[in-house]
């Protein structure tokens, strides 16, 4: 008999509770604090509804539905989950928030500065890169998956992490701005190193990294060797290959503008000697 059904929902009272806050303050925040204009141009978009949602949604996903039980006997599962925290959710949140709701924290001291150095793009990919390291340790992982309270500060940590991560590529305040396309294009890069390292050395030993999958119940015929070297590929493709596409995203984005301004310039250049 399997030791796990797609039944296993959680329903964590620290999540939920967590997570019905956070969307309602949201609802809240989006139809009380938003700026009345004479034109009325403080609006929220359907997109940002769109992508706040889903971020929620796949926060359900990673820490109610059953992919956070399955993550207690594999390690794929559980890659899987750190994955959507760290790489897909706060892009999403981030790309949700308009910059009218998140601009009345700035008015306390301090809060702009503070946001400024930790968003920085070398303290950014330090703490990142850190997390990332750090969680993913033998020890600091059976620990997590053998300790909720544990794994709860993980999965905070990484979504914190994220958050910071991600605010240089889609920063929703214009007081606390995105890099330059080409200085994200370099970040992205960056950001791109070590998981692909982590991922490749897990991908391609030949022994189990993480002792505890080694014993816990098999599913599905997967034996523990099998199950780290999907874990391994989750996350080269999301910590280095998702990054790359963004990169050339980002760098036909900045051709277009380019190519756009220089087009303007040339217009406007026209009509003044016309003049």
């Amino acid at each position: 008999m399997t030791p796990w059904s797609i039944a296993d929902w959680s329903f964590e009272p620290g999540v939920v509770i967590a997570l019905t806050s956070v969307s309602a303050a949201y609802a809240i925040g989006l139809r009380r604090l938003r700026p009345r204009t004479l034109w009325d141009e403080n609006i929220v978009t359907v997109r940002e509804v769109i992508a706040f949602g889903s971020g929620i949604f796949l926060l359900v996903v990673a820490l109610i539905s059953p992919l956070d039980s399955l993550s207690e006997y594999l390690f794929s599962a559980h890659m899987l989950q750190h994955m959507l925290l760290l790489y897909i959710v706060p892009p999403l949140l981030l790309v949700g928030m308009p910059a009218w709701l998140l601009r009345p924290a700035l008015q306390y001291r301090g809060v702009k500065r503070s946001l400024e150095i930790l968003t920085g793009p070398v303290p950014a990919i330090i703490l990142f890169n850190a997390v990332l390291v750090v969680w993913h340790m033998p020890g600091a992982w059976d620990d997590a998956l053998l300790n909720p309270t544990v794994h709860a500060l993980e999965h905070v940590c990484m979504l914190g992490a994220g958050l910071v991560a991600w605010w240089p590529i889609f920063s929703p305040l214009p007081e606390v701005p995105r890099m330059s396309y080409p200085g994200q294009m370099l970040y992205l890069f960056i950001q791109s190193l070590v998981p692909a390292i982590v991922g490749a050395f897990m991908t391609f030993s030949s022994i189990v990294i993480y002792p505890v999958y080694a014993e816990t119940p098999k599913l599905w015929g997967l034996t523990p060797l099998v199950d780290q070297q999907i874990a391994g590929l989750l996350m080269k493709m999301l910590g280095t290959l998702f990054l790359w596409v963004l990169v050339t995203i980002r760098f036909f984005q900045w051709f277009n503008r380019e190519e756009h301004e220089v087009e303007k310039a040339v217009d406007d250049a026209s009509s003044t000697s016309q003049r």
